[in-house]
């Protein structure tokens, strides 16, 4: 399957280090056969991620953020989930562990990773690609 997996910045180069929880999943996921792309920017200052993102037509999208950056995070997902609307929405990261039923009900989401989401990730894709639940 084609996964995008999206890091939620709050502020366009505010990452002295890469990403590494989405790296660690996009890693788990290409060893598990599934084509990969990794996006991390700040939507407000690239307001074009969500088109970037829709680009390559992405089965599934990952979502990670925290909680000073949730509002950016809500604002992506609503316009990736306009311009991909048949796409798997998943939300993880630090503020979709510590508020999952928050995450749920404020999201327009299919599902949210908690905790680490290496093995997850690759369990729920593939349960995705073969239509089951």
């Amino acid at each position: 399957m084609r996964v995008a997996l999206a890091n939620v910045q709050f502020h366009e180069g505010n990452n002295v280090f890469p990403p590494l929880g989405i790296l660690y999943v996009a890693a788990a996921l290409r060893a598990a056969g599934h084509d990969v792309h990794v996006y991390d920017g700040d939507p407000v200052v690239r307001p074009k991620l969500a088109a970037e993102i829709a680009w390559v037509n992405p089965d599934i999208v990952g979502f990670s953020f925290l909680t000073m950056t949730w509002e950016r995070a809500l604002r992506l997902v609503g316009q990736v989930r306009a311009l991909l609307p048949g796409a798997r929405l998943i939300a993880g990261g630090a503020h979709a562990t510590a508020d999952p039923a928050g995450t749920l009900r404020a999201f327009p989401v299919d599902a949210v990773v908690v905790g680490e989401g290496e093995e997850t990730a690759v369990d729920l894709v593939r349960r995705l690609a073969r239509g089951e639940p």
